[in-house]
């Protein structure tokens, strides 16, 4: 499987309104609320980094069709270097997370980045003790 690849804020917007009308409802009820709340942020920026981030916090919860289309939001923002994704590799290392969860091999002479040295989930998006 290969990550799609998006060259704009209208293809990004597109793709994550496609997720949220095909499968946004088939989301766990924290991961959804999460995402429902920054879909609706009025900034472009804000929306696909939020939602971004809001799947990659509840990856374990989430369907491939989630992780996918976080990886595609990721991926955009951290190449317009929005939300601080590009500093220290954050964007890239949440990218190679998910790409290693869906399954997808390294690319060829590489291999995936342990999980422990994932980067944290943003705490705004995890679940509360007890909710998840």
């Amino acid at each position: 499987m290969t990550i799609e690849t998006v060259s704009s804020i209208r293809a990004a917007q597109e793709r994550l309104n496609s997720f949220l009308m095909v499968a946004g409802s088939d989301l766990p009820e924290w991961p959804r609320a999460q995402v429902n709340e920054a879909a609706s942020h009025p900034s472009p920026v804000r929306r696909i980094c939020g939602v971004g981030e809001a799947i990659y916090a509840n990856r374990a919860d989430v369907s491939d069709a989630a992780l996918e289309v976080a990886a595609v939001l990721i991926q955009f923002a951290t190449m317009q270097s929005w939300q601080g994704l590009d500093r220290e590799g954050r964007g890239g290392r949440i990218v190679m997370a998910i790409r290693r969860a869906l399954g997808e091999s390294p690319p060829a002479g590489m291999e995936w980045p342990s999980p422990e040295t994932d980067p944290l989930p943003l705490r705004a998006y995890v679940a509360p003790a007890g909710d998840n």
